[in-house]
């Protein structure tokens, strides 16, 4: 039977991830509330082999996104009946973009961009590095999106805050998302 809402969330797991103890909390708190799929940032995993019991990640299964330290690599649990229902998990920009797109049945399809931006964009000139990457992040993530049909998610750490409301702290730029509004 093909569901008829998906649950999706995102989490910075400040590398956490490689604990089987947050693991085991996490995992129960998505069976509690009914998470179907969780987009992770900053997962801990310098290599896709997960050293995690499947038994620990019981009723999920994990995809990494890798990249060149424990900080930048992306990743999503999704749920063991949503499995076989995935079309297309594609990791680039080394670790800091997933596409994921999962057919619902019916024609219907749900497109998830799962992103992790740099975090010196708030004094970053436009022709910086960090600046840059962010710019063929967002490339990345339209050329994905306008493949796509059906629903589509951009979730994950931005690290910037489009609206001073927004701000949690004071860390974030108060560029307002300038790059996502472009």
């Amino acid at each position: 039977m093909i569901k008829s809402s998906i649950r999706i969330g995102s989490l910075n797991c400040k590398t956490q991830l490689v604990s089987d103890d947050f693991v085991l909390g996490l995992v129960n708190f998505l069976t509690d509330n009914s998470i179907d799929i969780l987009c992770v940032q900053e997962t801990g995993f310098l290599t896709p082999i997960v050293d995690l019991s499947p038994k620990v990640l019981h009723p999920y299964k994990l995809y990494l996104n890798c990249g060149p330290n424990r900080n930048s690599s992306t990743g999503v649990l999704i749920h063991y009946t949503l499995t076989p229902k995935i079309r297309q998990i594609e990791n680039i920009q080394n670790g800091r973009l997933q596409l994921i797109t999962i057919n619902l049945g019916a024609q219907k399809s749900i497109a998830i961009c799962n992103v992790y931006f740099p975090t010196t964009l708030e004094h970053s000139p436009p022709d910086s590095p960090s600046f840059l990457l962010a710019q063929v992040l967002v490339t990345n993530i339209k050329s994905f999106f306008s493949t796509q049909q059906g629903d589509k998610v951009l979730i994950g750490d931005f690290n910037e805050a489009r609206y001073d409301f927004e701000r949690s702290s004071r860390t974030l730029g108060p560029y307002k998302c300038r790059i996502l509004n472009s």
